[in-house]
């Protein structure tokens, strides 16, 4: 969507500013950022009150299985308080993650409240929404 960069060049130096601010805040702040592999973290249950996966699930379904989604959404679940929100809700094609209706049916089971919300941030096609999740009870 080019609305937002207008061109390859303004995208380019959009995606240089995100990368070199990035840079700067690991090297002034090295302490917040760990390192781990999902679908398993290093964190204690409920330690954040939000947890946000921007760019990474259902962006890459075709790479990675159902059942890292599952295990990966679970875990985020497990050291989160309160509510995960995860964006886009679509593949790099911009289809809608084939597998939503099940996840989303799995995370109700377990006493959640699960919505896609819209955004105004719309960076590929149709990538306009995030899942956010609401735990209500234990997930685990």
């Amino acid at each position: 969507m080019w609305d937002q960069f207008w061109s390859i060049q303004g995208l380019k130096e959009e995606r240089t500013r995100a990368i070199t601010d990035c840079i700067v805040d690991m090297r002034m702040y090295p302490d917040r950022y760990v390192a781990s592999v999902l679908p398993e973290l290093t964190f204690a249950n409920e330690q954040f009150d939000l947890t946000l996966s921007a760019h990474f699930l259902f962006t890459y379904a075709g790479r990675l299985d159902v059942d890292f989604h599952v295990a990966t959404v679970m875990e985020l679940l497990r050291v989160t308080k309160r509510e995960v929100r995860i964006f886009p809700t679509v593949d790099m094609s911009g289809d809608r993650y084939k597998h939503m209706d099940a996840l989303k049916l799995i995370l109700e089971e377990r006493g959640c409240t699960v919505s896609e919300e819209p955004t105004a941030y719309e960076f590929q096609r149709n990538a306009h929404t995030m899942l956010q999740i609401v735990k209500h009870n234990r997930t685990r």
